[in-house]
């Protein structure tokens, strides 16, 4: 059986101390983007996909460096979003610069950011609940607008935001394909391969949800309390949208109840969020379902780079689900 005692941040640590971009070069991505030289900079280990630096330039500005350390975050699709949430009067940053850089030695896919004002949402260690539910029910509003912008396809979406698959269907099965494999590693993931085929049967049995869904929304995709900037009671930005999918709403609320439901309730985020006709019906019902693929999609990914605690998170989930299924006796 697998060894669980590694905690988050020692994953975090763990997984960013492989990657460190040369002091030169960081200077070059300043300078390209901003035209001004470092004054200060602090490296953030915060997220699992890029190497990010928090930088004040000599003319103070205050922007943020990120470095993509893997092959499915797109800076580019990242762009095209934030220009249509832009367009509709959302806080997202200004894009400053995005491409590659080297230094002779390293090329390394850069993207700069202006530094927004707040502080994450996620990072709030106390506050009443009212507080905390009025900033919830703003991101349920801005989720809602994001929603409101359609696409002609589904999936990861390239620069000009058009996605990979055609159908809804398709999408979803593309995101399960590794699970079966998966299911066979439980000395490695802690997870059984009986709960893992227990869900599979599920999702199949449901599998007409997936054939109702025909138009693509834009998904943050990683819409989350952590994301969501915060002063003084509101909002001040949405960031990072590296990993932008064409799909269907719920997928986007049933990923916060998984990761935050418990502080931060899925019910506030509905309240909030305006296109009610975009939820549709057996809301309870479809939450469990994507939660339930999500799980074991994500579980993959947590499997192949060593996220324990994220594999012990997706089993308590996992049979959350499994229990609300056998109670509802679907």
């Amino acid at each position: 059986m697998r060894k669980s005692k590694q905690t988050y941040q020692q994953f975090l640590e763990k997984r960013h101390s492989k990657h460190q971009v040369s002091e030169g070069l960081l200077s070059k991505i300043v300078e390209k983007a901003t035209g001004q030289k470092t004054k200060t900079r602090e490296r953030l280990i915060k997220g699992e996909n890029s190497e990010v630096y928090d930088i004040k330039t000599d003319d103070s500005q205050e922007i943020v460096i990120r470095i993509c350390r893997n092959e499915w975050s797109d800076y580019e699709a990242e762009t095209w979003a934030i220009g249509k949430c832009k367009e509709l009067g959302l806080p997202v940053p200004r894009v400053l610069f995005v491409g590659e850089i080297t230094d002779g030695t390293e090329t390394v896919r850069v993207s700069v950011l202006e530094k927004l004002p707040g502080v994450s949402l996620g990072e709030i260690k106390s506050g009443d609940k009212k507080t905390l539910k009025n900033i919830v029910l703003q991101a349920g509003e801005m989720l809602s607008t994001i929603h409101t912008i359609k696409l002609t396809k589904f999936g990861g979406l390239d620069k000009e935001g058009n996605g990979r698959f055609e159908t809804y269907r398709e999408y979803i099965e593309d995101r399960l394909d590794k699970v079966d494999k998966f299911g066979r590693s439980e000395a490695k993931t802690g997870i059984s391969d009986k709960l893992i085929q227990k869900a599979l049967k599920i999702i199949k049995a449901n599998d007409a949800v997936f054939d109702e869904v025909s138009q693509s929304v834009l998904l943050h995709n990683d819409f989350s309390p952590k994301h969501i900037l915060v002063a003084n009671g509101k909002i001040t930005g949405i960031i990072d949208f590296e990993t932008v999918h064409g799909g269907y709403p719920l997928q986007e609320m049933a990923r916060w109840d998984y990761y935050w439901g418990e502080k931060f309730p899925l019910s506030w985020l509905v309240e909030g969020y305006k296109n009610k006709e975009l939820i549709g019906d057996d809301f309870d019902f479809k939450i469990h379902l994507f939660r339930m693929i999500f799980c074991l999609h994500v579980s993959v990914y947590y499997a192949e780079t060593g996220n324990n605690p994220g594999l012990d998170h997706a089993k308590v989930e996992l049979v959350r689900d499994l229990e609300y299924f056998k109670k509802a006796r679907i």
